[in-house]
């Protein structure tokens, strides 16, 4: 049986999910996969294409942690919220690794989800940070 492709949006927030879930508690792998198929109403294939990009995010979060760090001129990383660390994790893992997507939607995303799950002051403060590390690391 095939499964039917996810919303690039809605794969981000599978995502996002996975990864603050990831932050705050660790989960096992198989009881997070049911729970979340239940409550977003998508496949256990959709959310093990989650977990798969998440390890890949946790693989690279030395280097997305040393950005955050380097760029957050208000907040050390460890007093950003978890769920707007989580968020820019997302957005700098695919803004300096994957590269697959244009810099304006990846941002776009990071506000859009920082409004959806997080406050409206946080999609200021994630918007900035990633304009200024796009800005310094990837315009040339």
């Amino acid at each position: 049986m095939e499964t039917q492709a996810l919303q690039p949006q809605k794969f981000r927030e599978l995502v996002l999910q996975v990864l603050f879930s990831h932050d705050v508690h660790a989960s096992d792998a198989q009881e997070l996969c049911t729970l979340l198929s239940l409550e977003l109403k998508v496949t256990k294939r959709h959310v093990k294409d989650a977990l798969a990009k998440v390890e890949a995010i946790k693989n690279s979060l030395p280097e997305i942690d040393a950005v955050i760090h380097e760029y957050s001129t208000s907040y050390a990383i460890d007093r950003i919220q978890s769920v707007e660390r989580a968020i820019l994790r997302l957005a700098l893992y695919e803004l300096l690794f994957e590269k697959a997507v244009p810099h304006q939607i990846i941002i776009s995303e990071a506000k859009r989800l920082a409004k959806k799950f997080a406050t409206p002051d946080a999609a200021v403060f994630c918007q900035a940070l990633l304009d200024g590390v796009y800005k310094a690391k990837c315009s040339s």
